[in-house]
């Protein structure tokens, strides 16, 4: 209760394993002691073990709402932009990093009502749910 010592980050790294060309969402919420409001990040992963069309698109629906398409190889801004159109998703934070060889991880981050759990997003995609 209310020490003086040193602040240090803390990081966590989580692995699941299953089996490849499965697509997952996962729900984190941060949170601290040392801060009143928390926000919600929601982890898109999207990893294939074959060569996706460069047509290959995914849609991510939230409530009862669809996004647009959105590129299987998308930059964070696109997905942001996709999301931040559907009524009550409020202001994101996305970023992109690589997944495997032949994939991407976006992390969104939900800026507005900060404190409230969030549904999940839902991932679809007719061209990615066959992948091997």
């Amino acid at each position: 209760p209310g020490g003086t010592g040193t602040s240090l980050a803390e990081v966590q790294a989580i692995t699941v394993t299953q089996p490849l060309g499965m697509n997952e969402i996962q729900r984190l919420v941060l949170k601290s002691p040392f801060a009143s409001a928390q926000r919600e990040c929601q982890r898109v992963r999207l990893e294939s073990t074959s060569q996706l069309p460069a047509s290959a698109t995914f849609v991510l629906r939230y409530k009862n709402e669809t996004s647009s398409e959105i590129p299987w190889d998308a930059q964070a801004e696109e997905v942001r932009a996709a999301l931040e159109l559907l009524d009550d998703v409020g202001s994101l934070e996305v970023s992109r990093a690589t997944a495997g060889s032949r994939g991407f991880v976006w992390m969104i981050t939900f800026l507005s009502q900060i404190g409230d759990d969030r549904p999940l997003l839902q991932f679809s995609s007719n061209e990615m749910n066959n992948i091997s």
